[in-house]
């Protein structure tokens, strides 16, 4: 997780409004490249280790249950049940 994430997160719970939230998460990643890992079977190409040092300093997007094993390399966990 990149420091940029948890220091961003900080100020998110500090506002009360969703727009105000919204706001802040706005280009707050402009001109970065953005990682996603979702749990489809071609995640099993790569060892854990190998994806994790690979992302460790990047922008990380987990999909659903991929957060289980890269949380801690994850800034934004995405769920979609509805």
């Amino acid at each position: 997780m990149k420091n940029k994430t948890t220091e961003l997160l900080n100020s998110i719970r500090q506002k009360e409004y969703m727009n105000e939230r919204l706001d802040l998460l706005k280009n707050s990643f402009d001109g970065e490249t953005a990682y996603v890992i979702a749990a489809g079977p071609s995640l099993n190409d790569y060892s854990v280790n190998q994806v994790k040092e690979k992302l460790k300093d990047k922008l990380v997007f987990c999909i659903k249950q991929s957060y289980t094993t890269f949380g801690d390399i994850c800034d934004f966990h995405v769920l979609n049940f509805c």
